[in-house]
């Protein structure tokens, strides 16, 4: 069963000649909760006070990685100081059957002095779900992803990938929230990973403010995240599940944590 209902990105629903690529991701297994408990849980999944609630923040986190994509990009370059073969890791979320959201910042593929070879999918747990190398394909990839393209807005981007079966796991939904509903939030959940294809994880970690970034509202978090981690999702749990608010964007440099961009309110259904 799917759960999906608010997409909070700009971007066309379709493309031409987009990638042909297979991907199939199985969904988390949890019982659904009674309808209705949409609200943020005031529970404390970083210290959890008991078993129970430890099984509950253990199902949420699993929610959050069924959700999760590793996505590895690998150019080839000349004259870099960083060597002939350059390589980028960044996460993303699943949107729907063939829709991806990850941040807009893939600096390699705005590089002139670097071409794109190869591009790999991975599940959290670092199984590779698609690996890709044909010119146009990768191509396109980098059209989608570069900032300036119109599926990339608000510090956002969307990558669709045609024919494929990418599956929203049950339990994960997205919403738009305005700057007052995260005041005082009280913990979210937020992808890291260890720097290889497989170290995938959820931290719990908590908000210590709001700010703009031009037009972008964004969340600031106590905990800061490994490069390459940016692009994932960070998530508030609530009684029927996750509730996608925003997408992690990097780790602080002027203090210590990390920034995510919230979900633009407006920006499409």
């Amino acid at each position: 069963m799917r759960i999906l209902t608010r997409i909070c990105v700009h971007g066309h629903a379709g493309c031409a000649g987009c990638i042909v690529i297979a991907l199939l991701l199985l969904g988390s297994a949890m019982a659904p909760a009674p309808a209705g408990a949409d609200a943020p849980l005031w529970i404390s999944c970083a210290a959890p006070m008991d078993l129970a609630t430890a099984a509950t923040c253990a199902g949420y986190a699993e929610m959050t990685l069924d959700a999760t994509v590793h996505i590895r990009m690998i150019s080839r370059c000349v004259e870099r100081p960083e060597g002939e073969y350059w390589t980028f890791d960044s996460h993303a979320t699943i949107l729907d059957d063939n829709t991806l959201l990850t941040h807009n910042h893939y600096r390699i593929l705005g590089d002139r002095r670097c071409a794109l070879r190869r591009v790999t999918f991975y599940t959290p747990g670092g199984k590779i779900i698609a690996d890709t190398r044909e010119p146009a394909a990768l191509a396109e990839i980098t059209r989608q992803l570069h900032s300036q393209d119109s599926r990339c807005s608000l510090e956002a981007c969307r990558l669709t990938l045609s024919d494929t079966h990418l599956i929203p796991p049950y339990g994960v939904r997205f919403a738009c929230p305005g700057r007052a509903a995260m005041i005082n939030l009280p913990e979210v959940a937020e992808i890291n990973w260890g720097g290889k294809p497989g170290s995938a994880f959820v931290q719990w970690t908590r908000p210590v403010g709001l700010s703009m970034r031009g037009e972008v509202s964004v969340l600031e978090m106590a905990s800061g995240i490994r490069e390459g981690a940016s692009g994932g999702g960070v998530y508030i749990p609530t009684g029927n599940g996750v509730t996608h608010i925003g997408t992690c964007l990097r780790t602080r440099v002027d203090a210590p944590g990390s920034v995510a961009a919230l979900n633009p309110a407006g920006m499409g259904e």
